[in-house]
């Protein structure tokens, strides 16, 4: 089964917060087996919405429409209920099905029409997060006629060339397992799903697949639940040690503490993190000495190092992860944008790496803070 995703947008802008969304849909939809293989995006103001739904219907039999305003979501199952399913009525019919609200103020709603379906989501998180996990996820795998046993490996660092070969050899012998190989900022996410008639089949398929990937990555591999964040496993590893964490940004401008805040229950392990955009604030906050800007400047791995001790002496914590460098637009003091400094103290013992990295402003900052956790995950376990 095939999913096509349409995207109601209010604007259309770059980097919207239906991105976010729809990287969520996506993914669910690819552990149930059921890949979403083409997304539109409309503007809600779009006269031509029902003719995107009605030729997506005419190539696969499920689509989700997401509708980043709870107000578009009954216009647009007015307009697909008139237009493309042609019925005169609009109000729900037996052929509606309410996707309930579970924590959140909007319900989603199923539309069929003999062997079509139309999926129609609210955007907010809540809302979106609540219907998938409590209903539409369990519903869609029950379209699916085999059964379809999911897993999924997420491996630290630039992997993703290694994971696609070693998926691709995989593949070729177990040509009834589908893996997908995505590569995000730092990381990689291996889905790996089997097909089978029934589920002890499916399970023993994937068995042997996950192994592999799990011998060849060894400790790059920082999970196997889709749920868990990099920065989730990073303060499970802090917390399993008794450590608590400090972080020290400059260019990042507190992206990577609050990377650690959005996770439950990180108070037990984060203290407190400082950020000192100007070198006045690294003076005073962090005890940067003068000398060290003056003649290395901000943007510098003494300037990084100074940081990270100070950040552990300042709060008393176990770990301080400090970054420096230039996110753009210009260079600074004869220094490329994209030069940044990362430095990790940990137990008395400082270490500082160089990074060249690419890209935009935000591009830059993003890498910058994934970087961070990789270094402060390598700091941790090589400290058996």
């Amino acid at each position: 089964m095939d999913i096509e995703l349409i995207s109601v947008e209010t604007d259309l802008l770059p980097g919207k917060c239906s991105d976010i969304q729809t990287a969520y849909i996506m993914e669910k939809c690819a552990q149930i087996g059921s890949p979403v293989v083409g997304h539109m995006s409309v503007s809600r103001k779009n006269i031509h919405l029902a003719d995107m739904v009605h030729e997506a219907l005419e190539r696969t039999s499920v689509i989700i429409v997401l509708c980043m305003d709870c107000e578009d979501l009954e216009t647009v199952r007015t307009v697909i209920a008139e237009k493309v399913f042609r019925r005169e009525e609009t109000q729900k019919t037996d052929l509606d099905m309410v996707l309930e609200r579970h924590g959140g103020t909007c319900p989603g709603l199923v539309m069929r029409r003999e062997d079509k379906t139309v999926i129609l989501l609210p955007g907010s998180e809540e809302d979106l997060h609540g219907i998938f996990e409590k209903e539409l996820f369990k519903m869609l795998q029950k379209e699916q006629k085999d059964i379809v046993y999911s897993a999924t490996v997420k491996i630290c660092g630039d992997q993703g060339n290694a994971a696609k070969k070693l998926a691709a050899e995989i593949q070729k012998k177990n040509p009834e397992t589908d893996i997908s190989v995505t590569a995000c900022t730092g990381e990689v996410i291996v889905r790996i799903c089997a097909r089978a008639l029934e589920e002890h089949a499916a399970k023993k398929t994937l068995k042997p697949v996950l192994k592999a990937f799990l011998e060849k990555f060894g400790d790059q591999v920082y999970t196997t639940d889709d749920a868990v964040t990099l920065e989730a496993s990073v303060l499970s590893l802090l917390k399993e040690r008794d450590l608590t964490l400090t972080t020290a940004e400059s260019l990042t401008g507190g992206l990577l503490a609050a990377r650690f805040t959005a996770v439950p229950g990180a108070s037990e392990v984060f203290k407190q993190g400082f950020v000192t955009y100007c070198n006045r604030a690294k003076r005073k906050l962090l005890e940067v000495k003068k000398t060290t800007l003056k003649e290395y400047g901000a943007v510098s791995d003494r300037t990084a190092k100074e940081m990270a001790k100070n950040g552990v002496f300042a709060t008393g914590a176990d770990v301080c992860i400090s970054l420096t460098g230039l996110a753009g637009p210009a260079a600074e003091e004869g220094k490329p944008v994209g030069l940044v400094y990362i430095g990790c103290c940990y137990k008395n013992r400082t270490v500082v790496r160089e990074y060249h990295f690419k890209g935009n402003r935000s591009q830059i900052r993003e890498q910058s803070a994934v970087s961070a956790l990789l270094l402060l995950r390598e700091c941790i376990l090589t400290d058996q």
